[in-house]
Formats: C-alpha cells, sequence, structure tokens
C-alpha cells in the first residue's frame, strides 16, 4: 500500500515494482515510465506539467533492470526523478531567456505586426513550420516564411532540419 508514503517515494516504489515484473505484456516500458508523471500529478504534486522522465532515465547509468536490490533500484529511481526535474528547469531557463529576446526584438515594432503572434507560437510549440504558423496566424506560407526569416537573421531562431523545402524551426 503506497497511501502512507510521501509522492515522491510512493511513484519511485510503483516504478520499480513494475521494472521488476511488468503487468504488461508488449509496451511495459513505455506506460512504466508514464507511471511516475501520472502519479506525481494524481498526487497533486504537478498540475500543468508532467515530468519528463524518460530524460531522467536516460542519465542514470546503468539502468534500473530485473534483479536490481529494492534499495538501489529506488534510490536510482529518485536520481532519475531529480535529474528530470534539473532537465526541466534548464528547459524553463531557456525559453525564459528566448522571451526576453523575443520581447526585445518587438519592442519597437507596430502593434499590427504579425512578429508577435509568431513569437508566441514558438514559445509554445518546441517547432514550427511554415505551414502551421501560416495555418495558426491567417497567413501565407510566404508571408510567415518572411516573418521566421527576420527572426532567424535576428539569431532567435534556428533552422532545424538543415533542407531547403519542408524545414523545421525553433527557438535557439
Amino acid at each position: 500500500d503506497l497511501a502512507p508514503l510521501p509522492a515522491l517515494p510512493a511513484a519511485a516504489v510503483a516504478f520499480h515494482a513494475w521494472s521488476a515484473d511488468p503487468p504488461v505484456e508488449h509496451g511495459g516500458g513505455v506506460l512504466g515510465r508514464l507511471l511516475i508523471p501520472v502519479m506525481l500529478r494524481a498526487r497533486g504534486k504537478t498540475r500543468h506539467h508532467t515530468l519528463a522522465f524518460a530524460i531522467g532515465l536516460q542519465t542514470i547509468w546503468p539502468r534500473p533492470r530485473r534483479g536490481t536490490p529494492p534499495d538501489k533500484g529506488i534510490a536510482d529511481i529518485l536520481d532519475a526523478i531529480g535529474s528530470a526535474a534539473l532537465h526541466g528547469l534548464e528547459a524553463h531557463h531557456r525559453l525564459m531567456l528566448a522571451k526576453a529576446a523575443l520581447a526585445r526584438l518587438l519592442a519597437g515594432r507596430r502593434r499590427s505586426s504579425h512578429l508577435a503572434a509568431l513569437a508566441a507560437l514558438l514559445l509554445r510549440y518546441p517547432m514550427i513550420s511554415a505551414p502551421m504558423a501560416a495555418r495558426h496566424l491567417g497567413l501565407s506560407q510566404r508571408g510567415v516564411t518572411l516573418l521566421i526569416d527576420e527572426l532567424v537573421r535576428a539569431g532567435c531562431v534556428h533552422e532545424r532540419t538543415g533542407r531547403t523545402r519542408y524545414r523545421a524551426f525553433s527557438l535557439s
């Protein structure tokens, strides 16, 4: 029974038990990695965002395996949760720096400029394409491409695919 345990240890114990003997035959690894964020959300530790636990699992080595003693396995899982939380804080810090850079770029713009809406779209999604931005902003793809090129020249946005067609962009 995990009810008397605090949220983090309860989630770690549940994941360790899941890893030791998965209750489903196929897809158990993916479901197990979702168990911790769901438990933390159910216990009120996170409300709007879920913990990227899989990223935290990548940082610990060796990964929790079957047959690992419970104390070692649970300690590794707690380390992975801490690593995932640090990764989330770093990502948030990068987004806040990008938001400040975009705000400086937009400071002298007209209110009717669509660049502010494009900046908000870039902050909302990790990657965007010109057709996606055109749909969201109600502009032509060419107009969006010109706006994106302006952000690329300013150093706020990078093209991530390395292609000339079907390109995707994200914040720097």
